[in-house]
């Protein structure tokens, strides 16, 4: 029996999961990438950041 418990473990499903650092929060997080977005005259913005951050940042740069 022990031998199909580590055979079972080691055939196991495994999840991987890439953490960045957003440099914004400073937070390990998931999905930091460069976002876009386009200001009140079409003024093209742009942060490496991750999407609550984005929020952030948008209302900052539209004057919110």
């Amino acid at each position: 029996m022990e031998s199909k418990s580590l055979e079972a473990w080691r055939n196991r499903p495994m999840k991987v999961t890439v953490m960045e650092l957003c440099p914004r929060c400073e937070k390990l997080v998931e999905g930091v990438e460069t976002r876009s977005f386009y200001g009140a005259f079409g003024q093209r913005f742009s942060a490496y950041c991750c999407q609550p951050c984005l929020v952030l940042v948008r209302n900052e740069a539209l004057g919110h």
